[in-house]
């Protein structure tokens, strides 16, 4: 229902939008234009704005987390409300479309949270002893697990398939570190939201599906967001054409053998915020270049000139093996190079 579907310039607030969800195959949609920290500050239902009384919306930029810039906005808009908003909706849509259990639904709901700004309701504030992100994120799971009861309630739960995942790592700093150290935030990885390093890009994947995934099972298997689009190709019976998809792998198989070792997807290529590249496969983890590529570290001079890491037995990636393994770093660049210049990682 919320993503960065659209760019403010493509959104005009009166007489709606130029582009929406709609018009790439969604049949409903309910969404903000942006990141909630990101002017004009509206919902936007099927292309037209919910409320088109526009007023000025004054920025905020604490304490740590509560950001948001200065803005037009809906005047009935507002802001610590926004998660809330979109789970009423969610539940409304699930509803009316789990009536027919015999007709299938897809949802598509990446929440505005746990990205700033951090604005936790007051019945989760001061809960979570990590402070407002830590209060926000049980804020997140609250309004999912409304969700889950609202499929049990109609008694369509067992044959949904729900994820629950993220696009990236969290933005929690070493400050926040200190303050909150039973908050692993980004687990035991190095680095953060941004960086090219694990704490940027290794995300919490949980999948329901009573039918079709066995309870309290797990995979140890590396897959990406990218995936999903083969995933659900293969679960529905459908097909990818070869110039769709050209970096998605099916997964499919992992709901009902999670101990399987064969790998998916052969490599997995990772790009930091600043432009970094770096490749996976299997256990080895080769970066093209010093620093975290983002915001944590730009490295030292007297660094390697890249990265090799054997994420088996090191996964907190504190040991550089890239002078140790030459054979290794030269067959993975080749690979990078090879993909960055064919412009897919799937064979068609």
């Amino acid at each position: 229902m919320y993503d960065d579907w659209t760019s403010t310039e493509n959104l005009s607030i009166e007489k709606g939008t130029t582009a929406s969800p709609n018009d790439l195959g969604f049949d409903y949609s309910y969404v903000i234009p942006a990141s909630l920290d990101i002017a004009p500050y509206v919902y936007v239902r099927n292309g037209k704005p919910v409320d088109a009384k526009i007023v000025d919306i004054a920025g905020r930029n604490t304490p740590r987390g509560v950001f948001w810039r200065d803005g037009k906005g809906s005047a009935s808009f507002r802001i610590p409300r926004t998660l809330d908003v979109f789970g009423q909706e969610a539940r409304h849509f699930i509803a009316n479309a789990g009536r027919n259990k015999s007709q299938p639904f897809f949802l598509y709901l990446p929440l505005s949270s746990p990205h700033t700004p951090w604005v936790p309701s007051e019945k989760h504030q001061n809960t979570s002893n990590a402070g407002l992100y830590g209060d926000f994120v049980q804020h997140t799971d609250a309004v999912v697990g409304e969700l889950l009861r609202t499929l049990d309630s109609l008694g369509i739960a067992d044959n949904t398939l729900v994820i629950f995942t993220s696009d990236n790592g969290a933005d929690w700093k070493p400050g926040d570190k200190q303050l909150y150290p039973s908050h692993q935030a980004n687990y035991i990885f190095r680095g953060e939201k941004s960086d090219i390093w694990e704490g940027g890009h290794h995300v919490p994947f949980i999948a329901r599906w009573p039918a079709g995934i066995e309870k309290g099972s797990e995979s140890a298997q590396t897959i990406c967001l990218a995936d999903l689009m083969a995933t659900l190709a293969s679960l529905t019976g459908q097909k990818l054409d070869s110039k769709n998809g050209q970096d998605s792998f099916s997964f499919a198989s992992l709901f009902q053998n999670p101990g399987d070792r064969k790998p998916v997807r052969p490599s997995i290529i990772h790009h930091s915020v600043e432009g970094m590249f770096a490749i996976r496969r299997v256990k080895w983890k080769f970066i093209d270049g010093k620093g975290s590529g983002g915001w944590s570290s730009k490295g030292n001079a007297s660094d390697p000139a890249g990265q090799l890491y054997d994420m088996e037995s090191d996964p907190r990636e504190t040991t550089n093996l890239y002078e140790q393994q030459p054979e290794i770093v030269k067959e993975l660049k080749l690979l990078l190079e090879k993909q960055k210049e064919q412009g897919y990682s799937r064979e068609l």
